[in-house]
């Protein structure tokens, strides 16, 4: 029987069906748009068990393009990470005493991100501070997972990972204003203690 409407034995199906039997009491399933293809048991119980890879699939394959989107922007967008927080230095002199005008040198890298690295310079204030502000990077799920690699392919033994954060006063002290009192260090503060 080939091509016999079927609308009453398969009844959750809203378009039209048709049947083809194939033998041992089973019936291959078709619509008239080819979307739903199945074996059905040829009773009204077994009207509702249509197992059908259309059915299965049929979510994937509407949601294919979506699911592409949302995975290519989970890997390509740019998240951002704190490589160092603020940081305060003081410079003074063996007596604690404010040192103002020093250039102080902040550098960073993170190497598993990037493969140049960073140089600030400041100068102190009248207290003997400089304040440097919090470093961040920007870099994509699939950046982090590929810059790593290439610094092994790149450097080999030599290959470098994670935060490297250095600080440090560099130029002569004795040329420049120091204050009158003395200064104490607060929290947080990388003290640098010049001889003069």
């Amino acid at each position: 029987m080939l091509g016999i409407p079927c609308r009453a034995l398969i009844t959750k199906l809203p378009e039209e069906k048709h049947c083809t039997y194939i033998g041992a009491g089973l019936m291959k399933v078709s619509t008239l748009t080819g979307q739903i293809n199945g074996v059905v048991a040829g009773d009204d119980k077994a009207s509702t068990q249509i197992l059908t890879e259309h059915k299965r699939f049929s979510f994937i394959r509407r949601k294919r393009p979506w699911i592409v989107l949302i995975v290519g922007v989970v890997l390509l967008y740019p998240f951002e990470s704190t490589v160092m927080q603020s940081q305060t230095a003081l410079v003074v002199t063996e007596e604690w005493r404010p040192v103002q005008g020093v250039v102080v040198r902040q550098i960073w890298q993170h190497y598993s991100f990037e493969s140049e690295g960073h140089r600030v310079d400041l100068r102190t204030d009248a207290s003997g501070r400089v304040t440097f502000p919090r470093r961040t990077i920007r870099a994509s799920v699939l950046r982090r997972m590929l810059h790593p690699a290439w610094n092994v392919l790149t450097q080999g033994v030599h290959a470098s990972f994670g935060i490297h954060t250095d600080m440090f006063p560099v130029n002569d002290p004795s040329q420049k204003q120091i204050g009158e009192g003395p200064v104490k260090a607060q929290d947080g503060d990388i003290v640098f203690r010049q001889r003069i």
